[in-house]
Formats: structure tokens, C-alpha cells, sequence
């Protein structure tokens, strides 16, 4: 990369920052950080709350994996989404009505969190597109959830636990677990 690219990609990440802080519906805390191809959606009456030195993350030449997808958060129409200080994520977030992740938590890239299922599972026509309904997802301080992970509606994750790669989470977890599976099951427990 040049100097003149570096200075152009910089002043449009500074561009893009107000623009965000700026978006009806974002609350930014001190130095958080949306990196230029990250997205955040939000939907009338929705909210989304980034804590202090939170990063939304997109760019692949600073990840371990090559990132190959950019982190994405989708408020729908009346929704909360809340991310905790020092939360660093890359995963797709898609809340119909609350999701709230706690401090210090990092989402490695293709984690997929979702409060809905999108429609209704006992449905007798499916294009009619009858929602389901929405469950709040809660995860703790100090949690890591794993590339490829996915968290489903009504999942309470416990404080300083890790998800391991490709799980399937569904159901309430205690404090100081790793959680791996399809379906996800508590393997041990973590001495923190």
C-alpha cells in the first residue's frame, strides 16, 4: 500500500466514523471503532449501544483466519443491541428484539448471532412468512466465541466462557465453561 492510499483510506474511515456517530439509533462510547467495510443497520426505534474502545471488525489483513466475513450488526424495528467496552467482534448480529453482550468479549469472524428464527417453525404456508417469536440472548464478561459459531434465540451465556469453534448454542450456560457442539454442551470447566 502507498502513503497516498494510506492517507485516502484514513480519511474515509474519519468520514465514515462521523457518519456513524452521527446515524439516528448508534451510541458510540469513547473510541469505539467501526472499521470502514463493517455495517451497522437500524431499524425505526431500534438501538444500538457500542462501549467504550468496542471495534467492529472487516479488514482481513489483520486477522489470524483472513476474515472472510465483515462484521454486520442488524437492529430490526424496535430492537437492542448492546456491546459491551473493550468487545471486539466480527460476527453477524441480527436482533429482532434484544441482544446484549458484555465486556471484553470477542466474536471471531463467520459467529453468527440471532434472537429470531425468521419465521415460525409450525407454519402451514412458509410464504407467508409468519415471524417467530423473538428471544433475548444474553453473553457475558470475558466470553470468546469461536469462528463459525452460532448462537440462537434465548441463549444465556455465564461470564468468562469460551464457545468453541463451529458450535451450535442453544439454552442457558453457567460462569467459567467451554461450550462445543452441535448441539453445544458443556465439555469443562475453565479455572479463571
Amino acid at each position: 500500500m502507498t502513503k497516498i492510499s494510506i492517507l485516502v483510506y484514513a480519511a474515509l474511515l474519519r468520514v465514515r466514523m462521523f457518519l456513524m456517530r452521527h446515524k439516528k439509533g448508534v451510541l458510540f462510547g469513547r473510541h469505539a471503532v467501526v472499521d470502514f467495510r463493517a455495517r451497522v443497520y437500524v431499524g425505526r426505534g431500534g438501538h444500538v449501544v457500542l462501549g467504550e474502545h468496542c471495534y467492529l471488525k472487516a479488514n482481513p489483513k489483520r486477522h489470524h483466519n483472513g476474515l472472510p466475513f465483515k462484521a454486520c450488526i442488524c437492529c430490526r424495528e424496535g430492537a437492542n443491541v448492546m456491546l459491551g467496552d473493550k468487545t471486539r467482534s466480527a460476527a453477524y448480529i441480527s436482533a429482532y428484539k434484544k441482544i446484549q453482550i458484555g465486556r471484553g468479549c470477542l466474536l471471531a469472524g463467520g459467529v453468527n448471532i440471532m434472537d429470531s428464527n425468521g419465521i415460525r417453525l409450525l407454519s402451514p404456508t412458509r410464504a407467508d412468512w409468519q415471524r417467530d417469536e423473538p428471544e433475548e440472548i444474553i453473553i457475558g464478561d470475558n466470553v470468546w466465541v469461536c469462528v463459525n459459531s452460532t448462537i440462537l434465540k434465548g441463549t444465556v451465556i455465564g461470564n468468562n466462557c469460551v464457545v468453541a469453534a463451529n458450535s451450535v448454542v442453544k439454552g442457558k450456560f453457567p460462569d467459567n465453561v467451554l461450550i462445543q457442539g452441535h448441539p453445544a454442551v458443556i465439555v469443562r470447566e475453565l479455572n479463571i
